[in-house]
């Protein structure tokens, strides 16, 4: 319904086929989301944090990014991955404004239509294998931290 509607305005626009039409009707899918992630965060934060750059920092714009930047870099992280996972998974979307060859997703339906071929393995190894290395390494550091955590405490 969310495709048929941006369809509708986009075309009344003349944004259809465009890459500004795409950006637009990702935009408007994947900012609520990423709101409430940056709202929820936001509502966590130690106001102590910025009154005590008020008294350190003279710029208006240093005491922001000294206090509060670095306690939302996780909700920005967030926000970041639930929009590109949000944006990669609508593919209607993504069909209603480009057709079949536009985006990485949109292809990879339109290989899938037209029966298997080689392209889309490739490109699922090409997205699996970076998230599994990551996973690998997040592992492999947690463990390593967790044994000189214990190593500190024993001696």
């Amino acid at each position: 319904m969310l495709a048929i509607g941006i369809f509708d305005v986009q075309s009344r626009l003349h944004l259809i086929g465009s890459d500004l039409g795409l950006v637009l009707a990702h935009s408007v899918l994947c900012l609520p989301l990423t709101f409430l992630v940056m709202a929820n965060a936001l509502a966590f934060i130690d106001l102590s944090l910025e009154q005590a750059a008020w008294t350190w920092v003279r710029g208006g714009h240093m005491r922001s990014g000294l206090s509060v930047v670095p306690n939302l870099m996780p909700a920005i992280v967030g926000g970041l991955v639930i929009s590109f996972v949000t944006s990669w998974d609508e593919t209607v979307l993504a069909l209603f404004q480009t057709g079949l060859d536009k985006t990485l997703p949109v292809t990879i339906y339109s290989f899938l239509k037209s029966g298997i071929t080689t392209a889309v393995s490739a490109v699922a190894a090409l997205v699996t294998v970076p998230v599994l290395l990551g996973a690998v390494i997040l592992g492999v550091r947690a463990v390593l931290k967790a044994r000189s955590t214990t190593m500190r405490t024993q001696t």
